[in-house]
C-alpha cells in the first residue's frame, strides 16, 4: 500500500512541475510574471522579413527559392528591472502539417529600420521581435501552430491559418487625417499628381523639381511634419513611403519645403518644436495614371494605407 501511494506521489510531483500550455490570443495583451508584456502586432507569409520603418538602405532576411516565411510579429515590452538577450524571452517551434521547422527570432533596432540579434532589451523599453520559420510555398494554406515558451515561466499554443495571398492591411487613414505618434504629429495634407514639385509659396521667382522625363508624372502625398520631441527628426531615417501599384511597390523620394515655404531642398532636419512640409514622391509611367494605387507609410514601426 505504501509502494502505491509513493507512485502516486511521484506521478502528481512530476505532474506539478510541468507547465500548464494556455491558448495564446492574438487579441489580447499579456503580462508574463510581472517582467514581459507582450502583444502580437501582425502574422504573414512572405519571401522577406524586413524591419517595420523601411528605408532606402533597408536589407532583410529572404527565403530560399520556393520557400516562404512563416512571421509573427511581436511588441515586447520589458517591465522588470532587469535586461534581456531575445534567447532569455523565447524558446519552442513551429508544426505544420505534423511537421516540427525550428523557431528562429530577429528583433528590430529601437528606430525600426534595422534587423539585430544582438541587442538585449532593456527597462521600460519596447521592441518589436520577429518569431520565424522557413516552410515550402506548398505547405502555407495548411494550420499553422507556434509553440512557444516566453521566459521559461508560461507555455503557449497560437494556432493560426494563413497563405502567401494573405495580406495585413494597415491603418487606414485618409487625407485630412493627423498621426499622433510618439517623436511627432503628422497631418495627411494632400495625394495628388504633378509633372513637378512646387513650394507652397511661390514668389516671383522660384525653383521647382521636375519629372526626370516627359512621359512621367509624380504621384505624391504631401505631409506637415510637427516635431513634438527633443531631437531633430532626420526624415530619411524617420520615415519611409511606397507606392503600390499592380502588385509592384515603389520606393518613394523626400522632398522637403523650407520653413517659409518658399523653396526646395531633397535633404534637411526638423528641428524640435519645428514643423516641415515634406513631400513622398514616386515617378511613374503616364500609361499607368488611370489605374489605382495607393500609399503606404511606414513611422516608427506603423504602417499606415493612405486613400484619398
Amino acid at each position: 500500500m505504501k509502494r502505491i501511494i509513493c507512485i502516486l506521489c511521484f506521478l502528481l510531483i512530476i505532474c506539478g512541475c510541468q507547465n500548464k500550455i494556455d491558448n495564446f490570443d492574438s487579441s489580447k495583451s499579456y503580462t508574463i510574471d510581472n517582467q514581459i508584456k507582450l502583444e502580437v502586432i501582425k502574422q504573414e507569409a512572405i519571401q522577406i522579413i524586413e524591419p517595420s520603418n523601411k528605408n532606402m538602405k533597408t536589407s532583410g532576411i529572404q527565403a530560399k527559392n520556393d520557400n516562404l516565411f512563416i512571421d509573427v510579429l511581436f511588441k515586447v515590452t520589458n517591465i522588470s528591472q532587469e535586461q534581456f538577450k531575445l534567447q532569455q524571452i523565447f524558446s519552442g517551434r513551429y508544426e505544420v502539417n505534423q511537421v516540427s521547422y525550428d523557431l528562429n527570432m530577429i528583433m528590430e533596432t529601437k528606430s525600426y529600420t534595422g534587423l539585430t540579434s544582438t541587442d538585449t532589451i532593456k527597462k521600460d523599453e519596447e521592441r518589436y521581435v520577429h518569431l520565424y520559420c522557413e516552410i515550402p510555398k506548398d505547405e502555407m494554406k495548411k494550420e499553422i501552430v507556434l509553440h512557444f515558451q516566453v521566459i521559461k515561466q508560461m507555455d503557449y499554443k497560437y494556432t493560426f491559418k494563413i497563405d502567401e495571398e494573405t495580406k495585413i492591411d494597415g491603418n487606414q487613414q485618409s487625407i485630412g487625417d493627423t498621426l499622433s505618434l510618439q517623436q511627432s504629429q503628422i497631418t495627411l495634407t494632400k495625394l495628388g499628381q504633378s509633372k513637378k514639385i512646387e513650394p507652397s509659396q511661390k514668389g516671383f521667382f522660384y525653383s521647382y523639381i521636375p519629372v526626370d522625363h516627359q512621359d512621367e508624372t509624380f504621384i505624391y502625398l504631401q505631409l506637415d511634419i510637427h516635431n513634438t520631441s527633443n531631437q531633430k527628426i532626420i526624415p530619411k531615417n524617420y520615415i519611409y513611403c511606397e507606392y503600390h501599384l499592380d502588385n509592384t511597390k515603389t520606393s518613394s523620394q523626400i522632398i522637403l519645403e523650407s520653413e517659409n515655404h518658399k523653396s526646395l531642398e531633397k535633404s534637411g532636419n526638423i528641428e524640435p518644436l519645428q514643423t516641415r512640409t515634406i513631400y513622398m514622391v514616386v515617378p511613374i509611367k503616364d500609361t499607368l495614371l488611370n489605374k489605382q494605387g495607393y500609399m503606404q507609410l511606414f513611422i516608427e514601426g506603423k504602417t499606415f494605407q493612405i486613400t484619398p
